[in-house]
Order: structure tokens, then sequence, then C-alpha cells
């Protein structure tokens, strides 16, 4: 394939990706043709790119899991002053969240890309959590993996809520950081 051709084919990857991520966050049920239409792509160049919606999907949420380790990391969660990071980190997991939250459940346990997400250890909570736990900034009764999970846990009840209704957008972020500081921050600090 020529270098002409290879530019065009990224191309329209990007612009099938770019264009299912706004059609599948509005509707996470939209099929593929729309995804397609929305990328001024025909049916036969989408499925050239990829096989089936699942890879598609797939896709799009390797670039937002991307887009939300760079949002978490670009708030720069410093161990020494753990109550902004948690509040910087829980932004940007509700921010993701909110947006891909039923996409990332749907594929929950079978797709690669959303296990490799999870297992990977440049996460940046995971980082944070390590680091703040070495310099005595959070918790250390607790194991790792424990406060991971419970930073999850507590993100997506957030964002359940703020789906029915109960809460808004900016109150969940403000009840995910209080909370996150009630669980990770020492009784002392």
């Amino acid at each position: 394939m020529s270098p002409h051709r290879r530019s065009d084919a990224e191309r329209n990857r990007r612009r099938i990706i770019e264009a299912g991520i706004e059609v599948l966050s509005a509707d996470p049920e939209a099929n593929i043709g729309e995804v397609a239409e929305a990328s001024g792509v025909g049916r036969t160049t989408l499925y050239r790119h990829f096989d089936t919606r699942d890879e598609l999907v797939d896709a799009i949420l390797e670039e937002m899991i991307e887009r939300s380790r760079r949002q978490a990391a670009a708030t720069d969660p410093d161990p020494e002053d753990p109550a902004t990071a948690i509040r910087g980190l829980s932004r940007a997991h509700l921010d993701m969240a909110l947006i891909f939250g039923s996409l990332i459940q749907a594929r929950n346990g079978l797709s690669p890309v959303v296990e490799s997400a999870k297992d990977t250890d440049e996460s940046p909570t995971k980082v944070f959590l390590d680091r703040a736990r070495r310099a005595g900034t959070i918790r250390t009764d607790q194991p790792r993996e424990w406060q991971q999970t419970v930073m999850q846990v507590v993100t997506l009840t957030a964002i359940d809520e703020v789906r029915a209704g109960e809460i808004g957008k900016d109150d969940a972020y403000e009840m995910v950081a209080l909370t996150l500081s009630a669980i990770l921050l020492p009784a002392d600090g």
C-alpha cells in the first residue's frame, strides 16, 4: 500500500473512531451504520477497518481509556497533597464514565481492551495510590487493590445517581471527592 493510501486509511479510521465516540456516547445502542453515516464513510469502508461492532466499540474504548488516563495524569496527582489528587482523579474518572460507562459495562469481561486497562500498572490511579501509600499520606491499613476498588465503586455509584437524576454532575464531583477523602485519608490527616 502506498504512503498516500495508508494515510487515507488512517484518516478514515480516525474519522470512524471520532464519529463512534460522538454517536455511541449519545446512544450506546447505536448501530454500525449510524457510525458510518456520521463519519462520512460507507459501511464497506467501516468494515474494512472493523470486522464487527464489538471491534469498533473496543477501538473507541481504547481511545477513551487513553484520553481518560491522559486527563487523570494531567491532574498531576501529587502524593503529598492527596485530597487535591483525589479530587482531580475522581473528576477525570467521572467525566469519562458518564460518557462511556455503559459501553464499558457492556464489554466488561468480554473485551481485551477493558480487561487490560484494569490490569495495567500504568493507571494514574494505581500510580497515585502506590506513591501516596509510600509517602504515608493515605491509609496503609487497607490493601491498595481494595482502595482502588472502592474508588471505582464510589465513582460508579455516583454515575448511577447522576443518570437517575438524583444528583447533578457538580454534586457528584464533590460527593465522590469527599467520600473518597474520608475513606482514603488517615484520620489525623
